[in-house]
């Protein structure tokens, strides 16, 4: 299943946010789309913005080597938001050079993709919230088989009757009826369930290197 992926975070009576991504498993010429929504803000914040984090795990046990790497890195907000604002996100992954998520190869080599939020206050304060995204190499459509025609050639004359086959003897060919209804498709609502909501992580760097956590006192 490809969920969309919505979860509150934020700092205790200072800061609720809920960000929402339509998807959770990208194909790697997706677009990622997305909303900011401010629950609450009682701290002034600068600026706003969202990064793709690639991270490739090697060895294992207490030879584990990680690495980080920005893909990508946008400013979606600029300025001290309001309550009840709302950011769109859209993010276009066909102009990066990807790699499809690798989970665990022999217990001994992972990539991971992560969007990280970064929000920053008039002090230079960072905090982040990241969430794992899959990515997935979308194969080429396989070509359909060429089936015949329902419908037999005009030209055919029926050896029985005279008349081109299919078609009525005193009038021209008939013409199955036209119902008029279009084909409906059946729509499936999901109904969200709402999370806790759960504390982002404080950090003087953007926080791409560091595990996700409740806030960080000074």
């Amino acid at each position: 299943m490809n969920n969309p992926i919505k979860m509150e975070v934020g700092i205790e009576d200072c800061l609720h946010i809920e960000f929402e991504y339509n998807k959770s498993k990208y194909h790697l010429k997706d677009v990622i789309v997305g909303k900011i929504y401010f629950l609450l803000v009682r701290i002034k914040i600068k600026h706003m913005e969202i990064a793709i984090i690639k991270r490739e795990t090697t060895g294992s046990g207490p030879h584990t080597f990680t690495e980080n790497e920005t893909i990508a890195k946008y400013e979606i907000m600029d300025g001290a938001p309001v309550r009840g604002e709302s950011i769109p996100i859209r993010v276009f992954l066909a102009g990066y050079d990807l790699a499809p998520t690798m989970r665990d190869i022999n217990k001994k080599f992972s990539v991971r993709y992560y969007l990280n939020l970064v929000l920053m206050d008039e002090e230079d304060r960072r905090y982040f919230k990241q969430q794992e995204i899959t990515l997935w190499r979308k194969g080429e459509k396989s070509r359909k088989s060429q089936t015949a025609s329902p419908h037999m050639p005009s030209h055919l004359v029926s050896a029985e009757t005279g008349f081109p086959q299919g078609a009525a003897q005193n009038g021209p060919p008939s013409v199955p009826p036209d119902s008029g209804q279009l084909p409906t498709n059946s729509v499936t609502n999901i109904e969200d369930t709402p999370a806790p909501i759960e504390g982002m992580t404080r950090e003087e760097g953007d926080g791409e290197g560091e595990k996700e956590g409740g806030p960080e006192s000074d």
